[in-house]
């Protein structure tokens, strides 16, 4: 069996409230990711910090989705941790979605094919 790690992405202070492209209960995000974090730093699990920059504010967030998709395409088991992660209300044509919505439907497509999408104390009691 191959050894967990553990990959933040994103959690930086440009996402906050007051940030330059404040991501929706990124703070609550933040805490299950902190959560985690801890508890891989004591499993002694390697832990890798992702930062993504873009100078472009309409850049979708969706780091998450991506790398995901990625990692799950080279072979590696992948699991999402749900409550860690955040997203951005977006707009699709004349439609407006929350984002609550955008978060829900990227975990759901996510955990239909390309990974296993848990909360972070699942997570923590499984694997670390």
């Amino acid at each position: 069996m191959s050894r967990p790690a553990l990959l933040l992405i994103d959690i930086q202070n440009d996402y906050f409230p007051g940030g330059n492209w404040e991501v929706h209960e990124m703070e609550a995000a933040a805490i299950q990711a902190a959560d985690a974090l801890k508890a891989a730093r004591a499993a002694g699990a390697p832990v890798i910090h992702i930062r993504h920059e873009a100078s472009n504010p309409a850049v979708p967030f969706f780091q998450i989705d991506a790398t995901t998709r990625v990692a799950a395409d080279l072979g590696h088991h992948v699991t999402v941790l749900h409550d860690a992660c955040a997203a951005k209300a977006q707009s699709f044509g004349s439609t407006d979605v929350p984002a609550p919505m955008v978060h829900a439907a990227i975990m759901a497509a996510l955990g239909g094919t390309y990974a296993e999408v848990l909360t972070s104390h699942e997570v923590i009691s499984r694997y670390l």
